[in-house]
């Protein structure tokens, strides 16, 4: 026999469902006699369930149900959900009426569920830093910055320690040339991707590293995001410091039009509201790309970001071997390399925070500076989570290892093919 105080907090819960049932139907019926049956019909439920009583009423309900119009879920949410028979396609190649528009020239297509693709597009077509692991060795990397002197620190580590081959896109036209060359395609095709064998041809480097990769780089996330696709994704790393301290990249500069003022950059930028108030979905954006899409490095520890950085490619540094026994040094190169270059470039630009024209500019710029503080903690975060590609790798291939030939996902076939073959432990 149950307890009486469960019989209680029965009947209680019981009560409540009655509540809303009756609520539910007071909005949406236009029968209020038959409500107010169907509720007194459904408070039979807090009777015991296996009583004369309750079989009555069951009965009963079931009877009312048939001439209960429940309104339909386009009454109830708008006119925004739509049947499958109502979906067509028009000239434009446009697929359904209330549906994402995913049309034939690859506007909003990605890995967002649908209700979110038009959101959050053209950022659909960037990979998830954690959920995406592996880094596969179609994704593009893809440095946006925001401040000229990370710009200028960043390209040139990137060249002198990993001899990256830089594409820099600077202006919107330079991207706007990009999209109609279909350059990332090309690139693929002419084998400009970066190598996958060491610098005398004669192994391949240890689980997926790559030597000399290709990186694009530019200020605009937007118009770049764009030129990826379902072939070829992004992977976005950048650098973040306080908004007070920026050097905004001069091309940027000019896409806000001078009556915008210089309230909340990052925002506007993120969300594509230029001139509009900005409110909490534009934050949202914003959060959704630096803690989601962005392997996020601060200016103050720039040297560590830029090797978390290198080693999440799975970038081998000039100097390197990419063995699995020589992680160790490799990193080693890698870090030296890195100090040696950030020590000579630009010093970072500070502002007195306590100062009366701090206080006005933070009042402006509310949502920039939350902005720098999700950046702050998703770098943090991703400690734990950015972690080398030679060890995502690993991780992948023994959990594939793990299954039946016919289970394995064949995306990973060639990439874990050595852990199939031979004795290593799986763990």
């Amino acid at each position: 026999m149950a307890p009486r105080g469960n019989k209680r907090k029965s009947r209680e819960s019981n009560s409540s469902a009655t509540q809303k049932f009756s609520t539910f139907y007071s909005k949406n019926s236009n029968n209020n006699d038959l409500l107010e049956g169907a509720s007194s019909v459904f408070s039979i439920a807090s009777w015991k369930w296996n009583s004369p009583r309750f079989l009555l009423g069951g009965t009963l309900l079931l009877i009312l149900a048939t001439f209960i119009e429940v309104p339909s879920p386009s009454s109830l949410f708008g006119s925004t959900i739509t049947s499958s028979s109502s979906v067509s396609k028009n000239s434009q190649g446009i697929v359904g009426d209330a549906l994402p528009h995913v049309t034939k020239d690859g506007k909003y297509h990605g890995a967002y569920p649908n209700s979110l693709l038009t959101l959050f597009y053209p950022f659909t077509l960037l990979r998830d830093v954690v959920l995406d692991q592996p880094v596969n060795r179609t994704d593009i990397p893809f440095f946006w910055h925001v401040h000229v002197s990370d710009e200028v620190a960043v390209k040139k580590a990137l060249r002198k320690c990993y001899g990256a081959d830089l594409i820099e896109l600077d202006t919107v036209a330079d991207i706007s040339k990009a999209k109609n060359l279909n350059l990332i395609s090309t690139l693929s095709n002419e084998g400009r991707l970066g190598s996958r064998t060491s610098e005398g041809g004669n192994q391949l480097y240890y689980n997926e590293q790559i030597g000399r990769p290709l990186v694009i780089t530019s200020p605009h996330i937007r118009e770049v995001s764009d030129l990826f696709s379902q072939d070829y994704y992004g992977r976005v790393f950048s650098f973040y410091r306080h908004p007070i301290d920026y050097n905004v990249h001069p091309e940027l500069k000019k896409k806000l039009p001078p009556e915008a003022g210089t309230n909340n950059f990052l925002v506007r930028f993120l969300s594509n509201v230029h001139l509009d108030e900005l409110g909490y979905k534009e934050l949202g954006i914003a959060k959704q790309v630096i803690r989601q899409v962005t392997v996020s490095g601060t200016r103050d520890n720039m040297a560590e970001s830029l090797l978390r950085m290198g080693q999440y490619f799975g970038w081998v540094p000039l100097g390197g071997l990419g063995t699995e026994e020589s992680q160790e040094s490799d990193a080693e190169i890698a870090q030296s390399c890195i100090q040696d270059t950030i020590q000579i470039s630009p010093e970072e630009r500070y502002a007195d925070h306590n100062s009366p024209e701090w206080q006005v500019f933070y009042h402006r710029n509310q949502l920039d500076c939350q902005l720098y503080e999700v950046a702050r903690s998703t770098w943090r975060a991703q400690i734990q989570t950015v972690i080398p590609l030679t060890l995502q790798v690993d991780r992948k291939c023994k959990v594939q290892a793990e299954k039946k030939e016919k289970d394995r996902d064949p995306l990973f076939k060639e990439m874990c093919q050595g852990y199939f073959n031979d004795e290593r432990e799986v763990i």
